[in-house]
């Protein structure tokens, strides 16, 4: 299927990414469902898949101004997997979110965690890697280990430190993981695993939270090795400007009375978040 404009709805902005699904010789379609979005979807029947293409306009401010809106898409096409797939985010990270699709249909090069090596890395390391091959912005982090393959560094994770859960009267050690992220175009095959298990010989922690974005991912490869999902937290708001064509996040003293006539408010689908409990006697 060629690239095509479906009326108002100008596509050329993920050009790549259709030249991508073609190039892997996926058969889909555009499909239009506009009781639940006013956005196209590119949809993959056999990997029972859809893609939605959001690229934020004015028009469309008053099915942004509820979180309800996009996560009712996920409902809506439930058991399928939906990735929202926002035209900022592509633009400005291309290669990271083609590689996160290939995951997606099984497209990724697969290295095997046996085969890899797990060792501290420094603040530059993490930032460079993240910069390139993960789709959010950049964050602090107290703990950073690398996953190496001979020495080239082809998967990274994040932590913070440790802070003290006052449930009860015997202290309780959590960490979070804050991020973990593999070169694009790779899936390490056991290497969140083989990760978690050197932070656990290196810390000893009662348990290790983190957070999966829901526009992205059910949370499937933190679920398989054992954490526990306990929630599901609220949406993000951001604020989209339509001369830039990007978002920022909703400044804490700024209201949507404050928006500039080229400016609406926008909600991500949020996210979840997963804990593993090595310390039951602390829970």
């Amino acid at each position: 299927m060629s690239l095509i404009n479906l009326g108002m709805y100008d596509i050329t902005i993920f050009q790549k990414l259709f030249q991508f699904i073609e190039d892997q010789k996926f058969n889909y379609s555009i499909e239009l469902y506009d009781e639940i979005s006013p956005y196209p979807f590119i949809k993959i029947d056999d990997k029972s898949l859809f893609i939605h293409l959001i690229e934020p306009d004015l028009v469309h401010k008053e099915w942004h101004a509820s979180s309800s809106s996009i996560i009712e898409v996920g409902k809506y096409l439930h058991p399928n997997k939906v990735i929202h797939l926002w035209s900022d985010t592509f633009e400005f990270r291309t290669e990271a979110c083609l590689s996160r699709i290939a995951a997606s249909l099984g497209k990724s090069k697969v290295i095997y965690g046996r085969k890899v090596k797990v060792a501290k890395i420094t603040k530059p390391e993490l930032d460079d890697f993240l910069s390139i091959n993960h789709t959010g912005k950049i964050t602090n982090a107290k703990i950073k280990y690398g996953l190496f393959l001979n020495k080239a560094l082809i998967g990274v994770a994040s932590f913070s430190g440790k802070r003290k859960m006052t449930k009860t009267n015997i202290g309780h050690e959590s960490y979070e993981m804050i991020r973990y992220c593999n070169k694009n175009g790779i899936t390490i095959m056991g290497g969140l695993s083989k990760v978690l298990k050197q932070f656990v010989i290196d810390y000893s922690p009662d348990d290790i939270m983190t957070y999966t974005e829901n526009d992205w991912s059910f949370g499937d490869s933190f679920s398989q090795i054992g954490f526990k999902k306990i929630m599901n937290n609220h949406s993000v708001i951001f604020i989209w400007n339509q001369t830039t064509k990007s978002r920022k996040l909703l400044p804490y003293n700024q209201t949507i009375n404050d928006l500039k006539e080229d400016e609406i408010i926008l909600y991500n689908s949020g996210s979840s978040k997963f804990i593993f409990n090595f310390n039951s006697i602390n829970v």
